[in-house]
């Protein structure tokens, strides 16, 4: 129920898609982050969880790295999505016990990933990597 009101809430306050430049039915292009290999991050915006996410530790979830590696995602493009990915913060959440964030951009290869971290007291948890290019088969609890 919170999902949905969430969701009605951002669309009533979200510019309409005309305004948003280059965003076909409302959906932020992938295409427009920054590949990984970049060491520019974008600027942050209002509420964007990226700084306090950087600076904890990062650990992976038993799901995040089974997810990972089904998928041939590495470390270092988890890394770079954190630091240079568009925050997607539609798809935030807080219903578990550490609110995620997912996080979209680019693989080393040029493959659109979105990689879902989870904010914790002590550390930053990858929860889940997806290839949003290719559908992989994957066995994952």
């Amino acid at each position: 129920m919170w999902f949905l009101a969430f969701t009605l809430w951002s669309c009533a306050v979200s510019p309409p898609p005309a305004e948003r430049a280059g965003s076909p039915g409302g959906v932020a292009p992938v295409a427009q982050a920054a590949p990984v290999t970049s060491e520019a991050a974008p600027a942050a915006t209002s509420g964007d969880p990226r700084a306090a996410l950087a600076a904890r530790p990062l650990a992976l979830t038993r799901h995040g790295a089974c997810r990972m590696d089904c998928r041939q995602i590495d470390r270092g493009e988890v890394d770079g999505v954190l630091r240079s990915g568009v925050w997607a913060p539609e798809r935030t959440r807080s219903d578990g016990p550490c609110p995620s964030h997912a996080f979209e951009g680019r693989g080393t290869d040029g493959h659109r990933l979105r990689v879902v971290f989870a904010a914790c007291p002590d550390e930053t948890r990858v929860v889940t990597a997806i290839d949003l290019d290719r559908d992989w088969p994957c066995a994952c609890d």
